[in-house]
């Protein structure tokens, strides 16, 4: 009985000194020599070699993660599926500059950023309608009960709503006529 059990004992046992390079490369990423061994003999020499052609790349994806590989549980995993890391994306090229405004237009974005409406939407509006934005601006003092002021503007200059009727103050009460004797 023993004699079978020595038969079926795993031929990955630890040996010092392992003359393989690849468990030798393993046991540097961090594999114990048992378990480098049983994962040659698992995936074959090819793709474990393949997998170790991509150890740095590992490493560099788990650092610009913040993290390191405490264990090569990942990377094991990564080995049995057949993991090829990819290069993180190359940066996307910046946005192109706006033209800049003319004068007017950058007073007119100017007003509506201090009235509420952020920085972007207001030049984008000043740009696009500059009549409108002028037209909505110039009659902003006489518009009352407005909940939403950067709300209100961005849609009155888009849509181009009418300007309210003039202002004038209110009137003082008729006086009430005499009682009829």
């Amino acid at each position: 009985m023993q004699h079978a059990r020595e038969e079926t004992a795993s031929p990955v046992a630890p040996t010092q000194g392992d003359p393989d390079p690849l468990v030798q490369r393993l046991t540097e990423c961090g594999l114990r020599p048992d378990a480098a061994r049983r994962l040659l003999a698992a995936m074959g020499p090819a793709a474990v070699q393949r997998q170790l052609d991509f150890w740095p790349q590992y490493q560099a994806l788990y650092a610009a993660a913040g993290q390191t590989i405490r264990d090569s549980a990942a990377f094991l995993a990564a080995v049995r599926r057949g993991y090829v890391p990819q290069p993180p994306p190359a940066p996307s090229p910046a946005p192109p500059a706006e033209p800049p405004l003319d004068p007017e237009a950058q007073a007119a974005a100017a007003r509506l950023t201090a009235l509420g409406v952020r920085p972007n939407v207001s030049r984008r509006r000043a740009q696009q309608y500059p009549e409108s934005t002028r037209t909505q601006l110039d009659c902003w003092p006489r518009r009352r009960g407005i909940r939403r002021p950067a709300a209100f503007l961005v849609a009155a200059i888009r849509y181009d709503y009418a300007p309210p009727p003039p202002w004038s103050p209110p009137r003082a009460p008729r006086p009430t006529p005499p009682p009829p004797p």
